[in-house]
């Protein structure tokens, strides 16, 4: 019997056969030299159906040499050959592959396995992978790409711009990276909704790929920012030039549903040097810079284009660093309280004082609240300053309720978050009770801005302190909103006039019409008023002869500790005469 007879013999009509019929895979037996000892039924429709793309391979032919036939055409088949012979020889253990193969002018993938048998030879599968393949393309697709626009996504941006930067290295010339951000698109998004918004940045998607050339890479970071690498940059004019395109096509008039919008688009831009070593980390940066460089666009009245520079680096970290430290201030002690004082127009009697907070940092010393309010509004420990200005002011005022008579209070400045924060109104009310306050002796200070911010939720957080019987009063008047409407909504009890009317009343008649109009409106309200910034005599005469019922300033008193406070209200007590500037 013949090397195919005797196996032939065992599979035909025996249990290894039905097994193999079994099996979905298209599926044959080898012996050790590459002999065909069976097929499966998978295998034989198989080959019947696709006669002209396929040789046809039966028992007693040769599948290796099959294979070495097929890998003068085919690239797939040099590999498979070198697998299944390795097996068959003994030198591997097994061996896979996935093959790409055109049948009926389709591109399919299969898998192909080879396992040896204990007795020599090997079982060759052939598996279509096609729908796997496909599905694993598509949740590729879907992981680096952006599902609203079909962008590449910031997964895919990282990858993009570090094999750019490499390329720049090679060729000397540099790559811009542009961080675009549309402005004030949360307006737009509140106004119109998500659905309307999303065709807003699907239609600036397809805008931006439109001004930009094929090799340039057009990226949706999240949300409405979008970052484009450009290549082959010489100069920063060109990559300029570009940003221009861009802000150009992005802020181009758009309608969505029937209604005309117009937005402005902040850019940062970055630029590589050439030798400018490609790393992971590299790209990260030049993202930061990039994001860097739009913020500052933005801080400079947005709709601009701003090349990144180091000193905006340097400011990031100065900024970050003044933070992280704020965060521990509270805690270390390092904050005070200033008071300035304010006197009444009248009299000259000092009639409260307003609580100016300070800090003094380890390092730097006495940092101005210009240089860190902001950040701490930024970072939310404004809520934790807050606190602690409030109970501070509370605690000093009672102090003080023995030198002063009716009517004096300390004013504290409320941030917007404080305002909107849960739980506000029982604050004030339990650092009122601790400190065993009168209500009346504590002012709340809020810009029109925090006040207009959300007007439903403010009108019922300030009439809830209303009822405790502190003062509300309106700071900064006339820079806000100065829709003057919500004077009659909230329950206000003073106006601040801001320093720039006071400082203007001098050299501008219509100013100091203006400052007479509000005084006289606020009395009509049944208000009071208070003239910020009285730097000079004359201004004071101004804001008496307009009726202010109280002015603060330089004029009169800077801000200072608690202790020189005490001694000013000890010296003044009995005074009844105006007090002399």
């Amino acid at each position: 019997m013949n090397d195919v007879a005797a196996p032939r013999a065992a599979w035909d009509g025996g249990l290894a056969q039905s097994v193999l019929d079994a099996l979905p895979s298209l599926t044959l037996v080898v012996n050790h030299g590459g002999l065909v000892l069976a097929t499966n039924e998978a295998w034989k429709s198989y080959q019947a159906a696709h006669t002209v793309d396929v040789a046809e391979t039966i028992v007693g032919s040769s599948y290796v040499d099959q294979l070495r036939s097929d890998a003068t055409t085919q690239r797939w088949a040099i590999q498979a050959l070198a697998g299944v012979t390795s097996v068959l020889a003994g030198r591997m253990m097994s061996f896979e592959m996935d093959y790409d193969l055109l049948l009926a002018n389709v591109d399919r993938t299969f898998s192909l396995s080879v396992v040896p048998l204990p007795a020599g030879g090997a079982v060759v599968s052939h598996v279509d992978i096609t729908w796997r393949k496909s599905l694993e393309r598509q949740l590729s697709h879907r992981a680096t790409h952006d599902a609203l626009t079909g962008l590449p996504n910031r997964m895919l941006l990282t990858d993009r711009l570090t094999q750019a930067v490499q390329r720049a290295a090679r060729t000397g010339k540099q790559v811009g990276v542009l961080f675009c951000d549309l402005d004030q698109f949360k307006v737009l998004n509140d106004t119109l909704g998500h659905a309307a918004c999303d065709q807003v940045i699907v239609s600036v998607a397809r805008r931006l790929q439109s001004v930009c050339r094929t090799n340039d890479s057009v990226t949706r970071f999240g949300g409405d920012e979008f970052v484009i690498v450009v290549e082959d940059i010489t100069s920063e004019e060109d990559v300029r030039m570009v940003a221009e395109r861009l802000r150009d096509a992005a802020t181009a008039p758009m309608q969505v549903d029937g209604v005309d919008l117009w937005f402005g688009t902040s850019i940062g831009v970055v630029l590589t040097a050439g030798s400018t070593r490609a790393s992971s980390r590299d790209a990260d940066d030049l993202l930061r810079d990039a994001d860097t460089a739009m913020y500052r666009a933005k801080d400079l009245g947005r709709n601009r284009i701003v090349l990144f520079d180091k000193s905006m680096r340097e400011e990031v970290a100065s900024r970050l660093e003044l933070t992280m430290s704020l965060r521990h201030a509270v805690r270390r002690h390092e904050l005070r309280l200033d008071f300035q004082p304010e006197f009444s127009c009248t009299d000259g009697h000092i009639v409260g004082v307003e609580a100016l907070v300070r800090w003094q940092h380890p390092q730097r010393g006495l940092i101005n609240p210009v240089e860190f309010i902001e950040a701490a509004e930024e970072s939310g420990t404004i809520i934790e300053i807050g606190s602690w200005v409030l109970e501070e002011a509370c605690r000093q005022a009672a102090l003080w309720s023995d030198l002063t008579g009716p009517g004096f209070s300390v004013a504290v400045n409320i941030s917007s978050k404080q305002l909107s924060e849960p739980g506000f109104v029982d604050h004030v009310r339990d650092c009122l009770r601790r400190n065993n306050l009168e209500p009346s002796r504590l002012v709340l200070e809020l810009t029109e801005s925090a006040l207009m911010r959300d007007p439903e939720s403010a009108t019922a957080v300030l009439m809830a302190l209303s009822d405790l019987g502190v003062w509300i009063s309106v700071d900064d008047f006339g820079t806000g909103y100065s829709s003057l409407s919500y004077l009659q909504r909230f329950p206000v009890d003073i106006l601040k006039i801001d320093r720039s009317f006071i400082g203007r009343m001098l050299e501008h008649p219509k100013t100091t019409a203006l400052v007479h109009g509000i005084v006289d409106l606020a009395h009509a309200l049944g208000l009071l008023t208070v003239a910020e910034g009285v730097e000079v005599e004359e201004q004071r005469l101004a804001v008496s002869r307009a009726g202010c019922d109280a002015f603060q300033g330089y004029l009169a008193a800077k801000p200072q500790s608690a202790e020189a406070i005490s001694t000013m209200l000890t010296e003044r007590a009995t005074i009844s005469q105006p007090l002399a500037v």
